[in-house]
């Protein structure tokens, strides 16, 4: 099975970041999915370890100090390079953390 994950980074210790690669370490090397980690901030630096087995991919989102409608511009770039990921992974399960709270994580399975 196909997996990706959609985080704000990796780099943070605790929270989202070490549930992710927690999870993620597991349903690679134990269950044996295909597992990818795409990150918005543009980094793969992470606070823990990853397995060999993971895909780890960056999205640099744009438009942290822009005027609104930079910032709108942005958000338009920033959803056509998260579906290009999509895309290109083509995963039959896709998880993503908004980083705002617990509310905002999504995750669907295709055809759900």
């Amino acid at each position: 099975m196909r997996i990706l994950y959609f985080i704000n980074g990796l780099s943070y210790k605790g929270g989202m970041a070490r549930i992710v690669v927690d999870k993620a370490n597991y349903l690679s090397d134990v269950l044996g999915h295909e597992v990818t980690i795409c990150t918005y901030n543009g980094k793969v630096e992470s606070a823990f370890k990853l397995s060999n087995n993971l895909i780890i991919r960056t999205i640099k989102s744009g438009g942290e100090n822009a005027t609104i409608m930079k910032k709108l511009g942005c958000i338009a770039k920033d959803i056509r390079k998260v579906g290009k990921v999509i895309q290109e992974v083509n995963p039959d399960i896709q998880c993503a953390d908004t980083g705002i709270d617990m509310d905002n994580s999504i995750c669907e399975k295709e055809g759900s």
